[in-house]
Order: structure tokens, then C-alpha cells, then sequence
């Protein structure tokens, strides 16, 4: 057996960012942020609940016994708590075969049972209060830019990073697509645009006014303008004033975006209940805020999931748009929502009117 490595976490993730493959593609940087931080997660535990400083060589299978169920005590979704079990199980395994360890402890991990239930999604009635809250803006350029991304997460279905990377090369608004260069698993796909909708006078409405350099309004940095460079501009420097928009924007940028808009969003709902008369109609924007509070740009991308099979898309379609390598990924989208199950168990449990 090697000598022990003084930190087999800085070892492994090293060797994660070299080799790890999947289907013989790298893996993504989201995939690896969520390894490190399951691995990160076991050593918190262990430091907090062993009376021995770690290491991998002393960790028993009754110790990950009991590590899965803190996780369950602490509340964490099935689905999380699997995917931390398999970053333990692909860490022991290197270091076996790395001859840090001679036994491998995980072999009686066992996976927890995941509720199939679909995922969570925007109806269009959230996407289009965000849409209002962007047009709160006071910078145009903000407005527009803000309402193309909301587009592209919602009516195009793209992951916040692939929206994020996205270059002026990709939108071909004239033959109604836009190219994905690096979607997830790196693969890239073309999504088909309606040619005549609001989604494309929205892409164009931000697209022509990018272009306005000379406006007083909007001042873009040159490099912003050149081929292949990308689409989304990054907020100018407010301290100094009369500097031109930045182009570039990461996606914690836009995932925080997303968080003032639906901040906004909710403030202006809160605002509409106060002057409405009428109750049913009250109670449904209160159920809206909650669906507002909670989303993200993934969220987004699922409810137009949902809206692509309620017009009559085949799984096949939405998988090709969504970008999923199989199509059984697309299929969950049929499965019917937390909300629906609890609507019907509701019902059930309720005497009907009229029922004889």
C-alpha cells in the first residue's frame, strides 16, 4: 500500500478535474462543485461525531450506517442524500485502487427509495409576472437584457449555465434557432424558436438595442460587438459614471438576477392582491407567490416542460429541445405534481356535493 496521502479529498477532486468522464465526456463544473461539497459534507460529519481526527483508512461501514441516517434526521431529499452515497462510493473506490486504503467500506451503502413525483415548474401566469418586474427596470438596457433571459430559461428551456455562455453566433433569429454549444454532458443541441411569437420579438428586442452603440443610453465595451463574443452583458460599474457595459456574465450572476426578479415579482403580486376585490381570484395569486418564492431558472426550464407536453409534444421532442440524452428523463415531466396528488388526496378524503 502507497504512502498515505496527507489530504485524499485535495487528491481525489485533483484527479476528478483530470479524468473524470461521463459517457467519455468531461464531467461539468456543477457536477464536480456538487461531488466536493457531498465529500466535504461526510468529513464535517465525522470530525463533529468521531472522537478521531478523519481518515479514510479508520471509516467503518457502521460508521456510513450512521452517517445515512443523521442525513435522514437532518431532513435531506432522498435524491440528495443518493448522490452523496455515490460520491462516498467513487471515493472509496479510488482509493482502493489508488492503494490508500485496502477495503472499501460502501459496499453495504444502500440507496434510499426516491418519491416519483415530477418536478416542480412555472406556470405561465409566474413567468409572466417576472417578465413584469423586468420591465420595472430604469436602465433600458437592463430591462431588455433581464427579459431575454427570462426568455431563454422559459421559453426555450435552456439550463442557466448554457444561457450564460451563449455568443451572438448562436442566435439565428432569421431561421428561427439557437445553438447550445455547451450544454450538459458538453453536448451540443439546436433549439427550434416559433418564428412569429413573443419569444422572438423579445430575443430581437434586446438583440437591436445591443447592437445601439452610439445611443447615449447604452454604452457597450467594442469587444462586446465582436464575432463569438458573448450575449449577455454584466452590469456597468456604477461608481463611475459614464462607463460602458462589461460584456460576459457567470451564472451565479444570473441565478441572482433571477432572485431580484422574483423578489420583484413577488412585490408586485402582493401589490395587485392588496387592490383586488375579488376573492377567488386573491387566493390564486397567493398560490402564485408561493410558486414565485421558490424559483429558479431550473424551475423555468421544467414548466415549459410541462406546457410543451399539455400542447402535445411527444417525449422525443421534448427531450431533443431539453437536451436529455435519454428519453426517459423527459418522461418524468408526465408524472403528475406534489400539488396534483395532494389536490386528489383532498378530494377523495371529502364528502362531494351532490354525491348520493
Amino acid at each position: 500500500m502507497h504512502p498515505e496521502t496527507p489530504d485524499p479529498l485535495a487528491a481525489y477532486l485533483a484527479h476528478l478535474d483530470q479524468h473524470l468522464t461521463t459517457r467519455g465526456r468531461r464531467a461539468s463544473p456543477a457536477t464536480l462543485r456538487a461531488i466536493r461539497s457531498d465529500l466535504r459534507a461526510f468529513i464535517a460529519w465525522w470530525q463533529s461525531a468521531r472522537p478521531v481526527a478523519f481518515n479514510l483508512a479508520l471509516v467503518l461501514d457502521t460508521d456510513l450506517d450512521d452517517y445515512l441516517t443523521q442525513r435522514q434526521r437532518d431532513g435531506r431529499a432522498a435524491a440528495t442524500i443518493n448522490r452523496g452515497n455515490a460520491s462516498l462510493r467513487n471515493w472509496f473506490a479510488w482509493a482502493v485502487s489508488e492503494g490508500l486504503i485496502a477495503h472499501n467500506p460502501t459496499g453495504s451503502l444502500h440507496d434510499l427509495q426516491v418519491e416519483e413525483t415530477a418536478p416542480r415548474g412555472l406556470n405561465l401566469d409566474g413567468v409572466e409576472w417576472l417578465l413584469r418586474a423586468a420591465t420595472q427596470l430604469d436602465d433600458p438596457l437592463d430591462r431588455l437584457r433581464d427579459t431575454a433571459m427570462i426568455v431563454l430559461l422559459s421559453d426555450l428551456g435552456l439550463r442557466s449555465h448554457e444561457a450564460a455562455s451563449l455568443e451572438l453566433r448562436d442566435l439565428d433569429l432569421d431561421g428561427g434557432a439557437v445553438t447550445v454549444r455547451m450544454g450538459k454532458g458538453r453536448k451540443a443541441r439546436r433549439i427550434l424558436i416559433d418564428l412569429d411569437g413573443p419569444t422572438m420579438r423579445r430575443l430581437r428586442a434586446y438583440l437591436d438595442t445591443f447592437y445601439l452603440t452610439a445611443s447615449p443610453q447604452v454604452k457597450v465595451e467594442p469587444a462586446a460587438l465582436e464575432a463569438g463574443s458573448v450575449l449577455f452583458l454584466s452590469a456597468r460599474h456604477r461608481a463611475k459614471p459614464g462607463r460602458p457595459w462589461e460584456p460576459g456574465m457567470q451564472t451565479v450572476t444570473m441565478r441572482k438576477r433571477m432572485i431580484a426578479l422574483r423578489q420583484s415579482a413577488v412585490a408586485l403580486v402582493r401589490l395587485q392582491i392588496e387592490q383586488e376585490g375579488d376573492t377567488e381570484r386573491s387566493e390564486a395569486l397567493r398560490d402564485l407567490i408561493r410558486d414565485l418564492e421558490t424559483c429558479s431558472p431550473h424551475t423555468l426550464r421544467h414548466g415549459l416542460a410541462y406546457r410543451l407536453y399539455a400542447a402535445g409534444a411527444t417525449t422525443k421532442t421534448v427531450a431533443r429541445q431539453f437536451g436529455h440524452s435519454r428519453e426517459s428523463t423527459a418522461m418524468k415531466y408526465g408524472k403528475q405534481k406534489e400539488k396534483e396528488i395532494r389536490g386528489l388526496m383532498g378530494r377523495a378524503n371529502r364528502r362531494q356535493m351532490g354525491a348520493g
